[in-house]
């Protein structure tokens, strides 16, 4: 009896190891097809020989590159340009006009966010602040209603050999010693986004709501609904910025009773201005068809490199091949 258990007990093991494995290695290969015309919008047709379980394509198009499947930035030196762009609203505080600066850096530690004497000494002493926008060049004229307000749109290039992977920009709202009868300036911003074009084409685009920014109030008041916090960013606060619809934000100053100085940051996380997504793939084959060939048309002429991953897997491991294949395409003209 114990012998027949330990027998059955061999068995079991000798059946699951065999599974443990892919029972062979992945038959597959990939030729063109002799009849493609290598012409730019004309399908390029690869033949497969096998049948694995799966079957990734990169086509060698934009974006869609084997070798860039990790990348995450380019190189300063592959940008074309990389543009700010924002619009702003300005209406009150006539005697207010020069309150708002756009300003950016490297280098710039962060704040803490939970240590208000810590970020106000870090906004004190830190001096790497460049203007991008300074308060000269916002509108100096401003609307007196909700409806008759003063528009400016900018867009400013940036110098990216500063700020390639390590920039942050902050918006900075000072209105200085008070004017007796005179409501401050107010100013929305809409729209403020930031585009990195690369020499390839690729564009790269961050808005505001990818920025992270984050409100600090150097002069924070005693008086609800901030009641001294001086990162308050929400509405019915003035003299503080809302951050409610980051399409839309606003720093809506003091009414001419009761009002005080402000010195209001608005801060973006660091961010990288030449990110780029990494390139992907398409799965054009799963266990569940049988594909023989597969098509793709190329509409630039260029020298192009597909790669093919094809696989077998189970429950216990996978097996997997690589196949590429280079060819040129040409234009039909």
């Amino acid at each position: 009896m114990n012998i027949h258990k330990y027998a059955c007990g061999i068995l079991l093991v000798a059946l699951l190891s065999s599974c443990n494995k892919i029972s062979e290695d992945v038959s597959f290969g990939v030729t063109l097809s002799p009849d493609n015309t290598y012409l730019a919008g004309d399908e390029v047709t690869f033949l497969f020989d096998g049948n694995p379980d799966y079957i990734t394509f990169w086509s060698g198009d934009l974006g869609h590159e084997y070798k860039y499947r990790d990348r995450t930035e380019y190189a300063p030196e592959d940008i074309e340009s990389c543009k700010i762009r924002f619009t702003v609203d300005s209406k009150y505080g006539a005697k207010y006009p020069k309150t708002l600066t756009l300003m950016a850096t490297s280098g710039f530690p962060g704040l803490a966010g939970n240590n208000k004497d810590a970020d106000h000494n870090l906004l004190t002493t830190f001096n790497g602040w460049e203007t991008v926008v300074s308060q000269e060049e916002f509108p100096a004229k401003a609307g007196n209603g909700s409806t008759n307000v003063v528009t400016e749109t900018y867009e400013k290039d940036i110098d990216v050999s500063k700020y390639a992977s390590d920039a942050t920009f902050a918006f900075r709202y000072q209105t200085g010693p008070l004017v007796p009868n005179e409501s401050q300036r107010t100013w929305k911003i809409f729209g403020f986004s930031l585009e990195t074009v690369y020499k390839n084409g690729v564009v790269y685009s961050l808005t505001a709501a990818d920025m992270g920014f984050s409100a600090f109030d150097m002069l924070p008041q005693d008086l609800s609904p901030q009641s001294g916090n001086a990162y308050f960013n929400g509405k019915g606060m003035k003299g503080t910025w809302n951050l409610t619809d980051t399409k839309n934000i606003e720093i809506q100053g003091c009414a001419k009773t009761p009002a005080w100085e402000n010195d209001d940051w608005l801060i973006s996380s660091n961010l990288q201005l030449n990110g780029c997504e990494p390139d992907k793939s398409e799965v054009i084959k799963n266990i569940n068809v049988r594909l023989d060939s597969y098509s793709h048309i190329y509409t630039v002429p260029g020298t192009y490199t597909v790669t093919f991953i094809a696989g077998n897997s189970n429950i216990y491991g996978e097996s997997k091949v690589m196949r590429e294949i280079t060819f040129e395409v040409k234009s039909k003209n």
